[in-house]
């Protein structure tokens, strides 16, 4: 067994890390990332800072174990990441999801019995909120409204135009009531 203990508001360095080790060992899947990932050179463009050096220096993690790290997981039969998103430091759960979601698909482990990511936060009703885009500034699929690819992704599924305003959001949608500027609210 092998305990990474990074500093905290580091993981998604770590992450990173172990992603880039994988690919610089060869160890992906690649027929999986061939078939189903979008953006993989631009992903491999950006894991350029992540030597191991640097991340070993940033988050604390000995090089020698995120090498293992990379190795273990990439070379499982099935591997999944849960990840405990209410630890994160300073908005860094957005990057960690997606560094986690992109350490999966590298790896083909997604789609099969024991494989995935699966995020664990203080309630479901958080989880259930970002996947499906009903929080105020974000879409289903953890996109954020001014990420203006997503938006037309989405809108070519939708078959519509999407904004990239955000709504009110839970903290003053009751004001806005107040000033009668929402047409219809359901409260559960």
């Amino acid at each position: 067994s092998l305990w990474l203990r990074p500093f905290p508001g580091t993981d998604s360095v770590l992450l990173g890390g172990i992603l880039q080790a994988i690919i610089e060992f060869g160890i992906t899947d690649d027929q999986y990332v061939a078939q189903n990932a979008q953006g993989w050179d631009e992903l491999l463009q950006s894991l350029a800072p992540f030597t191991r050096n640097a991340v070993a220096e940033e988050t604390g993690v000995s090089e020698a174990e995120i090498e293992e790290a990379a190795r273990l997981f990439a070379q499982a039969d099935a591997a999944s990441i849960l990840l405990g998103g209410d630890n994160s430091v300073g908005g860094t759960r957005r990057t960690t999801s997606r560094m986690a979601a992109a350490l999966a698909v590298a790896t083909g482990n997604v789609g099969k019995r024991g494989t995935g990511v699966m995020p664990i936060y203080h309630g479901p009703n958080e989880q259930g909120g970002w996947d499906m885009g009903v929080w105020s500034n974000s879409t289903p699929g953890h996109h954020l409204l001014n990420e203006q690819v997503a938006l037309d992704r989405l809108g070519d599924v939708w078959d519509a135009q999407l904004s990239n305003v955000a709504g009110v959001g839970n903290r003053h949608i009751f004001d806005q009531a107040r000033d009668e500027q929402v047409k219809a609210m359901i409260v559960l």
